[in-house]
This record gives C-alpha cells, sequence and structure tokens, in this order.
C-alpha cells in the first residue's frame, strides 16, 4: 500500500486544499430536508492534474478530511462497526475494469488498523467489499480459466482466457470459510461464453451482500442471483435470460432488462434497492428502483423508481444508497460528460446535489453516514448503586436488577450505539449479529441481571437471540450468556457479575444462529483447460508482502 499524506483535522483548519484535490461545487443543498452526515467521495477515475483521494465532504462542499494516494480508490465507506473502508488498487485490469486491490481499513481516529486481501492465492478485486457485523468480510475477485474456445463458438481462440466471478467469506482471522466460484456453477457453453477474444470477461461481479436469511445476493450489468451460502447453489435469477421471476407493475420485457445493477441491497422494509447504470445510446439514463420481492413464489413487483430529469447517463460503478430519514442518496457513478456526483432525493425532490467542476473526474460510488460513531451514541448514567434496587438508564433501552454489591459512592454508566462491535472473536462458529453494541462503565463491581429492551434497541426477533459479553470494551472473545426473553415485558435477561477494570464492565453484543454447516461433496478434478489457472499466474503480478 502506498499512501502519500494523510490529514485527520476539522474541516476549519483547512486554509488551502492541495492543488490536485478535486474540486466540488453544491448546486442544491436543501438545508431542511438533507439527511445527517458526511458524504463519502473518491475519485477514483482522474485527469492527470488531480491526485487520488478519499473524501468525507460536508454539505457545502467543504472538505471535512481526506487522505491523498498514489493510485486509484474505490468504495470508500463507514462500516458496520463504524470503522472506514476503502479499496486501494495496485493492479488495473484492462479486460474486466477495475483492478485488483488491497480492502483498507480505518478507524475512528482514520489510522489505518488493517489491510484484507482474498484467500486462497487469489487477489482481491475491488468492485465490492462488505464487512459484516460479525466480523467476517465479503470479498469479490476473478479467476482466469483457459479454455479452447474453438470447441465452443466460430472462431473461437483454442488458448482462450475466461474471467470468472469469485466470492469469498473471511472469517475473523482472514481464513476462507465459504468461497463461491462461477465455473465450479456453469458450463463453458456459447450460452455463457460466447466470444472470439483471447481474453474473455465473463461473470462480472457488481455487488455482493449477505442477504437476511444468511444466504448471499451478488449482481452483474445483466442479472441478479442468490447462491446458497450452505452449498453455492443458485437459489434464484433475477432478470437476465434465466429469469425465474414474474413481475406485477412492469412488462415481462421490461423486467427481463430492468435488474441489471452496480448496486444492490435489502431495505429495512424487505424491500431491494437498485441502482441501474444507463445503456450506451442518445437520452439513456440510469435509474434507481424499489421492488418487492416473494422468493417462494418468484414474483417482483414494481415499487418505486427514480428516474432524473434531465438524464444522468452514469455508464458504470454507482450505487444507491437508502437514508434513515426515508431519503435516496445516488453516487451516480461513470458519466458521459459532465453531471452529478451524487444526488439526495427526498421521494422524487431533488433535495442535496453535487458535481465536480471537470467532467473526466468520477467518484466509484458515494455514499452518506454520520460519523464518528460516537456522535449516534446514546448514554445515561446511575449514581449510587445499591444491592436489591433497579434502575433504568435513560433512553439507552438497559436497566439493571442489582442482586449484590453497590453502596457507598458509585456510578454505571450504559452506552448503546447503532453499530456492530469492533473485531469480535467467537469460541467456535460465529453467529450472525446484529448491528448494535452495549458498553457499560462504572466504578464498582455488581451482580445483577442485566435487561436489554427489545423493542427500544431494534431487535425484531428476540426469541432467536442470545447475548454475547466480553469484559473488555472493544477487544477479546465474546462468550455467549444464558439468555432470557420476556414477551409480556418484551425484555431480553442475563444474570451477570460486571467486575470494573479500570472503569470498563464489559461490552454486550445480540447474536443469532448462522446457517448450519453442510457436507459438501467435493468437486471432481478436471483438466486445466476447464477449470482453474490462478489470476496471478497469467494477467497480474502477485501483490507483493
Amino acid at each position: 500500500m502506498a499512501v502519500a499524506l494523510m490529514f485527520a483535522i476539522p474541516r476549519t483548519a483547512f486554509a488551502d486544499l492541495p492543488a490536485d484535490f478535486p474540486p466540488v461545487v453544491v448546486t442544491t443543498n436543501d438545508a431542511a430536508n438533507v439527511a445527517d452526515g458526511y458524504i463519502f467521495l473518491t475519485d477514483s477515475y482522474t485527469p492527470t492534474n488531480f491526485g487520488y483521494y478519499v473524501m468525507m465532504l460536508t454539505n457545502d462542499g467543504s472538505a471535512f478530511w481526506y487522505k491523498r494516494l498514489t493510485n486509484a480508490a474505490f468504495d470508500f465507506k463507514e462500516l458496520p462497526n463504524g470503522y472506514l473502508h476503502y479499496a486501494q488498487q495496485y493492479y488495473a485490469l484492462t479486460w474486466g475494469g477495475g483492478g485488483y486491490v488491497t480492502h483498507e481499513i480505518l478507524d475512528e481516529n482514520f489510522n489505518d488498523v488493517e489491510s484484507i486481501r482474498a484467500g486462497n492465492g487469489y487477489n482481491a478485486e475491488c468492485h465490492d467489499f462488505k464487512m459484516l457485523p460479525n466480523g467476517h468480510a465479503l470479498v469479490t475477485s476473478f479467476y482466469m480459466t483457459q479454455v479452447d474456445m474453438s470447441k465452443i463458438v466460430p472462431n473461437g481462440n483454442p488458448a482462450a482466457l475466461v474471467a470468472g466471478g469469485i466470492i469469498q467469506e473471511l472469517d475473523a482471522q482472514r481464513n476462507v470459510v465459504f468461497q463461491w466460484r462461477s465455473w465450479d456453477h456453469y458450463p463453458f457453453s456459447s450460452q455463457w461464453v460466447n466470444s472470439s477474444n483471447a481474453v474473455i470477461s465473463e461473470f462480472h461481479i457488481n455487488c455482493v451482500f449477505e442477504d437476511t436469511d444468511g444466504n448471499i445476493i451478488f449482481s452483474t450489468p445483466q442479472w441478479v442471483k442468490k447462491i446458497s451460502r450452505q452449498t453455492g447453489q443458485v437459489m434464484w435469477n433475477l432478470g437476465g435470460p434465466d429469469n425465474d421471476f414474474t413481475f406485477v407493475g412492469i412488462t415481462p420485457q421490461q423486467g427481463t432488462n430492468a435488474f441489471g445493477s452496480h448496486g444492490i441491497n435489502r431495505l429495512p422494509n424487505g424491500h431491494v434497492l437498485f441502482y441501474k447504470n444507463a445503456t450506451f445510446g442518445p437520452g439513456a439514463t440510469s435509474t434507481v428502483q424499489e421492488y418487492a420481492l416473494d422468493e417462494t413464489n418468484k414474483i417482483a413487483t414494481y415499487i418505486w423508481s427514480y428516474t432524473p430529469s434531465p438524464a444522468i447517463s452514469g455508464f458504470s460503478q454507482g450505487n444507491a444508497q437508502r437514508l434513515p430519514n426515508g431519503n435516496t442518496f445516488i453516487g451516480w457513478g461513470g458519466l458521459f460528460g459532465a453531471g452529478p456526483v451524487c444526488t439526495e432525493i427526498s421521494g422524487t425532490n431533488v433535495v442535496f446535489q453535487m458535481n465536480f467542476t471537470y467532467s473526466g473526474l468520477i467518484s466509484y460510488r458515494a455514499f452518506r453516514a454520520p460519523f464518528p460513531s460516537a456522535s449516534q451514541a446514546n448514554s445515561d448514567s446511575e449514581f449510587n448503586l445499591a444491592t436489591g434496587n433497579s434502575y433504568t438508564f435513560g433512553s439507552t433501552g438497559v436497566s439493571l436488577d442489582v442482586s449484590s454489591g453497590g453502596g457507598g459512592y458509585n456510578f454505571v454508566m450504559v452506552t448503546n450505539e447503532p453499530y456492530a462491535p469492533v473485531y469480535p472473536l467467537f469460541d467456535g462458529k460465529a453467529p450472525r449479529v446484529l448491528p448494535i453494541r452495549v458498553n457499560i462503565y462504572g466504578s464498582v463491581n455488581l451482580g445483577a441481571n442485566v435487561n436489554f429492551d427489545a423493542a427500544t434497541l431494534g431487535i425484531t426477533d428476540p426469541t432467536n437471540i442470545t447475548v454475547y459479553y466480553r469484559s473488555t470494551t472493544g477487544q477479546g472473545l465474546f462468550l455467549p450468556q444464558t439468555t432470557t426473553y420476556n414477551p409480556a415485558t418484551g425484555t431480553l435477561s442475563v444474570s451477570m457479575s460486571l467486575t470494573a477494570q479500570g472503569g470498563d464492565l464489559g461490552e454486550f453484543i445480540f447474536g443469532y444462529p448462522d446457517l448450519p454447516d453442510l457436507a459438501i461433496p467435493p468437486l471432481l478434478d478436471e483438466v486445466q483447460n476447464y477449470r482453474g489457472v490462478q489470476p496471478g499466474d497469467v494477467i497480474a503480478p502477485p501483490l507483493a508482502d
């Protein structure tokens, strides 16, 4: 990783930005209706007179924080645990777009804390990265398979290199615990690979995320698929030639072509939100679309869409994000000429819009998020706790029934944050984890029932929840606690001995079981011509340690 400059100081201290900093202009700012948070951008493709930056900007276009890099960066965003991520390119891919990267993680003080790569000898690729609330990570990659395409298509290259897509899940130690490769599940046929080129780009994965049921959804420029995180088998196809869904509110033809996307995510209401790139041609525009998916009966129902006027032709990259206040934040990606880098809409009304002032500047995606995570904390304190008494900590959703300890002058403070824990570790297989953490600080040792109000903490299925605890906030092993749920009061409870260690009484999170492991029959070995040249062997140099 090569980093030239980093600044982590308040924006009021910036008298002058560097001469090669990409200039922006805010064209719309309806302050009463925009959501909270900073704007997260990169300049992933830039004219030669500008540098490569990741940046957090305010609503007036000022730089709150930035970091100058020596190569293109992608996908700068806040993670579920409140840390920051960007993908730092070290090798550009001419045949598939994007490039090989390391995924760089920064803490709340903008310190570099981790560089994440793909496993099993593959190179991580820039298109997407997800940090899961349980500390695992999803990364994407490509791999090249040498294929005699003369047997597949007329005039096919007998030594063609065909790119396949890879999705990996890495655990907290960054070991590969799940891997999906496209050519392990699809044949080399003209339906999938129809080209006479020497290097063929197929299965171009744009976006990947873990769905609410524990399986994986990913998108390409043509379609969306859901795959089993237990077997790797395709569970359904949405859009494209293999489409499994019928459509309500749009025609079958529109449905077949509607779901190629550069960004897709599941909304809290269960719907899915897509950012669809513009097609090439006059008047083409990017759009944002929302659908309800009946996955049992395979019905996709049109709910809502936004089509900008005038058209905004983001032909590559980009994303759409539904914000907590209901607004939608859009990063337009690569544009045909000048246009906005990001737009925020309320309904379909533009309430915020920002442009790069040079048309050659592109941000891979754009996000809005509050920062730091401490700014979202909800805290309350109680004093002089005593055995036999109960204490409710304001609106944190936490109360204590003290069974032992206390007495004299003492205090306890409870803080909850809508973020996952930082670097959680578990004994054995990690559970799936909610993005909620509760910290307790104090000056006294206590035995207590610790009670958590499910509704206040946003826990929608408390009957399936186990409370996990580690004695040191921010580090160490989370252990499951015997958890009871009282449906009459809506509270989860654990009985604990809390020991103050330098004022720290520990950290609580909320987990539920992951999908069970299945014994999968091994894939039969095949000759190299049909499965598996490693990517670095042919196209890219290996990443030096």
